[in-house]
């Protein structure tokens, strides 16, 4: 036991020291439109009036206490989102704790599982983006029921009250954010495969949480504000240019996995209407699906966990099409599954090793230390770009040269800080980039008539007069 608290608190220490560089981070992109200039945020009064028809009622309710406690000052927020991810990897690590048949090896898998979902920079997108929030409680709150939910065995005492506060815990996860509508399927995964339950017993098991599920589903098919985004999300491209596109969409975020300095605020991903848009693509996902059940037969808990991750990821890339189609913190909850399938991979790796070189001594433990600290400080400098807009839109323009709308809003970035050179400069880049964009326009009309003020001001004739003035525009 003391041994476990110990683990405990290595992983708290982790995780606080690579997200203390977060929590300088300021407001950014949709925070503003969120929570700044929000008046249902501008206090709990405010929002508790609002949430009968609120979109995630639970998420708005937390952000409102934080408007209420200390204004809008980002750092209480911050800390709210830390803490919920720290609770969220401690969590991960007693249900890891339950698998039964790791293979032996000389770190402990439960540990490392938590270690990397805890410092993969792909979180940074849920945890440091206050606007993440959503999916950082949500998360929370449904490893919480699946912790809940696997204490609540038949032969256990008070197996009932374990069960109904799982369920009252997954039905806080979807007030947070509705894609947790797809625990029962995460759920069954775990039972049939990481268990080994019978199906007709794992079913029974799920059947709860399908029902809730359903009864939630409707509710949202009739809510005056999700009812509008659905129908919108399933009419936005016909269903063979969204099945290419989700292929697309799936294989660049699991670049984002493997490659964690991929991270980006706007990825900026285009839609696919052909299959010559997309091939390679469809063979990288190909490829992923025959290398995992090539290491299934190996090992249960790389399955179990890949089908976690990939079913965690069937809200944001199935049916429904976002106008953005990925995003880093869509890899959240999916992480939780895809950290247990590497680390099974890594044990079982680590475990062949030992037997066929048994003089090479334990190779587990440094490839996982070396992991976890490369991990830590790419996450930790990776909040640095949080401490500003123009520092994370200037990472974005880096990765993604050729999306408008990231050179757009750095050049917002650069307007409000009064350098109206480089805003003009990447409003015309943005124009380049979508010249039919109006509010790209009306924003270099704006920066021109700025930079004209600002020289006739200082008694200099201007290079570039304004063509024109637009009164108003929206944030970026």
């Amino acid at each position: 036991m003391k041994r476990q608290h110990q683990t405990v608190v290595s992983l708290l220490l982790l995780g606080s020291a690579a997200y203390a560089t977060a929590l300088a981070g300021r407001f950014q992109f949709d925070d503003f439109h969120l929570i700044v200039n929000n008046p249902e945020m501008s206090g709990v009064s405010a929002a508790w009036h609002s949430l009968p028809i609120s979109l995630r009622p639970l998420t708005k309710l937390t952000l409102a206490l934080n408007v209420s406690w200390h204004g809008l000052r980002p750092v209480g927020f911050h800390l709210v989102n830390v803490g919920l991810h720290l609770c969220s990897g401690i969590i991960l690590f007693r249900i890891a704790g339950t698998i039964h048949g790791w293979r032996s090896s000389d770190v402990s898998p439960a540990w490392l599982a938590a270690a990397i979902f805890l410092l993969h920079p792909a979180q940074t997108d849920a945890v440091t983006y206050i606007s993440g929030r959503s999916t950082t409680l949500m998360t929370a709150c449904l490893l919480l029921a699946h912790w809940l939910a696997l204490g609540a065995r038949p032969e256990a005492r008070h197996a009932l009250a374990w069960r109904c506060a799982s369920l009252v815990a997954f039905l806080a996860a979807v007030l947070s954010k509705e894609t947790a509508l797809v625990y029962p399927l995460l759920y069954l995964i775990w039972l049939v495969v990481l268990e080994d339950r019978p199906w007709p017993r794992a079913l029974a098991g799920a059947a709860p949480y399908a029902a809730l599920s359903v009864v939630v589903f409707v509710g949202l098919l009739v809510h005056p504000r999700y009812h509008p985004l659905i129908v919108d999300a399933a009419s936005r491209l016909p269903w063979k240019d969204a099945a290419l596109s989700h292929a697309g969409a799936v294989v660049a975020l699991l670049g984002v996995l493997i490659v964690p300095w991929r991270v980006n605020i706007d990825h900026a991903l285009p839609t696919a209407h052909s299959l010559d848009d997309v091939w390679p693509q469809v063979l990288g996902l190909l490829a992923a699906i025959l290398f995992i059940a090539w290491s299934a037969r190996r090992s249960r808990v790389v399955l179990g966990g890949a089908l976690w991750g990939f079913a965690a990821l069937l809200p944001t890339q199935s049916v429904l099409v976002r106008e953005d189609l990925i995003a880093d913190r869509m890899l959240y909850l999916p992480m939780a599954g895809f950290a247990l399938a590497f680390v099974g991979l890594l044990t079982h790796l680590s475990a062949a090793v030992l037997r066929r070189w048994p003089r090479a001594g334990p190779v587990g433990a440094p490839i996982a230390l070396a992991m976890v600290l490369t991990l830590g400080v790419s996450t930790a400098s990776r909040n640095l770009v949080y401490g500003s807009e123009a520092a994370l839109w200037q990472d974005s323009v880096a990765k993604a040269p050729h999306n408008a709308r990231a050179h757009h809003n750095l050049g917002y970035a650069y307007e409000l800080a009064g350098d109206l050179q480089p805003a003009v400069r990447e409003y015309r880049i943005a124009i380049a980039l979508e010249p039919e964009n109006a509010r790209y326009r009306d924003s270099l009309s704006i920066g021109l008539d700025k930079l004209t003020a600002r020289d006739t001001d200082a008694g200099r004739v201007p290079s570039d007069p304004a063509p024109g003035r637009s009164t108003a525009r929206d944030p970026p």
